[in-house]
């Protein structure tokens, strides 16, 4: 992961508490710039959609999770839509767990 991927993502949409580590970071823009993505941290998930508000959840709020073909990612019935249907069912999965 490039710092300026991090930085942009940090600025846009993970907006992370000091107690917190980022595991991962999913970049869906075209050219990744990460200014839009799914961010996991070890305290929740973290999600900047294309023509979307950010949005998080921590983990221990989400009471369901599900990838639905045509809809995209839902967290407590919330949608989310990204361009890769792959990832969001394997976000979903995670989460569901």
């Amino acid at each position: 992961m490039l710092q300026e991927q991090l930085e942009n993502a940090k600025n846009s949409y993970l907006f992370i508490e000091d107690d917190e580590s980022l595991i991962a970071l999913y970049d869906s823009t075209f050219f990744g710039d990460g200014e839009l993505g799914i961010a996991f941290t070890n305290q929740g998930i973290y999600l900047r959609p294309r023509w979307s508000e950010p949005a998080s959840f921590q983990y221990s709020d989400i009471t369901s999770a599900a990838f639905i073909s045509g809809q995209g990612l839902l967290i407590n019935d919330k949608r989310f839509a990204f361009s890769s249907q792959n990832v969001l069912e394997s976000v979903a999965e995670l989460l569901s767990q």
